[in-house]
């Protein structure tokens, strides 16, 4: 499993993907699912799966699989949630 990571860009505003596991993020391979410590809630996601909660402006939305087109797609779908949610806050 190659992992990629939706995350929040510095500013806040927009999202990119990223390599590079970020802070705060654990991942069980054996359950392919993930963790993020700063997320309200620390349930674990499976990966594949984003967790954005809405209107947070900062931190990780999501893990993913690069290998995998099922994650592929989630990810462009959670990238647009996330804009949308940012659209209905101004």
């Amino acid at each position: 499993m190659r992992l990629m990571y939706l995350v929040f860009a510095a500013n806040g505003r927009c999202v990119e993907v990223v390599s590079r596991k970020p802070k705060g993020v654990k991942i069980n391979r054996a359950r392919k699912t993930w963790t993020y410590e700063h997320a309200h809630h620390r349930q674990p996601e499976p990966i594949g799966q984003g967790c954005y909660l809405g209107h947070r402006r900062g931190g990780v939305i999501g893990v993913y699989d690069r290998d995998n087109l099922r994650h592929i797609s989630s990810m462009a779908n959670d990238a647009i949630k996330s804009q949308r949610d940012e659209s209905e806050v101004d």
